[in-house]
């Protein structure tokens, strides 16, 4: 089940799927800038780190 993460403040949506071995992250919104990225990209990273996750897969 998707855990949702989303703040009327911000400019993007984003839903977490926990997977055996990794966290499956979507982020959705209508823009994008540096500032934007690094604010979605820093909540995908306390997640990992509040659910235990270690591993990077790109």
């Amino acid at each position: 089940m998707p855990i949702q993460n989303s703040n009327r403040a911000k400019p993007y949506t984003l839903e977490f799927e926990p997977r055996p071995e990794y966290l499956y992250a979507y982020v959705r919104g209508e823009k994008d800038s540096l500032e934007i990225s690094l604010q979605y990209w820093k909540e995908i990273a306390d997640e990992c780190q509040r659910a235990g996750y270690k591993k990077s897969f790109y």
